[in-house]
């Protein structure tokens, strides 16, 4: 086992950990942007341009749930740091088709 994945491991047991003491979901408010958020934030304004507000949800919505599927869970709030990392590559590689699919069918 090599250095990164000892790091996903102990995080992914503190995450056990603390959602079993609280009673709540891995995400914390008030805590940084993980890696899911950042490709979201990333991705906000090209996928705005292309879609507009209303598809621009919806888009994303699909986006987060197949992601939060592929890694597993049902929620967001379920992933744990390293599934976070699966569905944020994921979710990253939908973002990329949907762009591209948009610039094909405006041609």
């Amino acid at each position: 086992m090599n250095v990164q994945e000892l790091e996903k491991l102990k995080a992914d047991i503190k995450a056990e950990v603390l959602k079993e003491i609280t009673g709540k979901g891995y995400q914390t408010s008030g805590s940084k942007l993980g890696v899911y958020d950042e490709i979201r934030e990333k991705y906000k304004k090209p996928l705005l341009e292309a879609y507009g507000v209303y598809h621009f949800n919806q888009v994303w919505q699909m986006i987060r749930r197949l992601a939060c599927y592929k890694a597993g869970v049902r929620y967001v709030r379920d992933l744990t740091p390293s599934k976070e990392v699966e569905a944020a590559d994921f979710a990253e590689m939908l973002c990329k088709i949907m762009l591209e699919g948009k610039v094909k069918a405006d041609e």
